[in-house]
C-alpha cells in the first residue's frame, strides 16, 4: 500500500509515510472532532464529521489477530485510528460505526474477506482485545 511502511516497534507494525484522508460513510452521522496527538502535541489522526485524516508518522498495529493482506490494510489502518480514539475517550461515534468503517474501506478495496474481518471485530473476544 502506498504511503505506509513496516516499522520495528514493540506496539506498532506500520507507519504512515505521507498524509491520507478517508471519507467514511459509516461515520456520516458523527458529530464533532476527535484527534490523536503525539508526545509533542502534534496531531497524527483527526476525525471531523465523516473525514478521517491520518498524518505522516501515524503508527498502528495493522489487522490485529489476522493477516495483513495488502488490500485489507487501509480498512485496518482507519479502524485502528478510530479504536484508538475510542480508547482515549471519544464519545461522538461508536465501536459499531468504527467496525462498519472497516468493512466499508475493505469493500472499496475489493478485499474478499471483508465480511469475515467485520464479523471478527464484533466478537466479544475482539472487544476484550481492544479494551473497550
Amino acid at each position: 500500500m502506498e504511503g505506509i511502511k513496516p516499522i520495528d516497534h514493540p506496539q506498532y507494525c506500520w507507519e504512515r509515510t505521507k498524509d491520507i484522508t478517508y471519507t467514511l460513510g459509516a461515520l456520516k452521522k458523527h458529530a464533532g472532532t476527535c484527534r490523536i496527538v503525539n508526545a509533542h502535541n502534534v496531531t497524527l489522526a483527526l476525525l471531523q464529521d465523516d473525514k478521517l485524516a491520518l498524518r505522516k508518522g501515524y503508527a498502528h498495529n495493522g489487522c490485529s489477530m489476522s493477516p495483513d493482506f495488502h488490500n485489507a490494510r487501509r480498512g485496518c489502518e482507519a479502524h485502528d485510528a478510530l479504536v484508538q480514539m475510542l480508547q482515549r475517550g471519544a464519545t461522538s461515534f461508536t465501536l459499531e460505526q468504527a467496525n462498519n468503517a472497516l468493512l466499508e474501506l475493505q469493500k472499496r478495496d475489493n478485499f474478499k474477506l471483508s465480511k469475515l474481518y467485520r464479523w471478527a471485530t464484533g466478537t466479544w473476544f475482539a472487544r476484550k482485545f481492544m479494551k473497550l
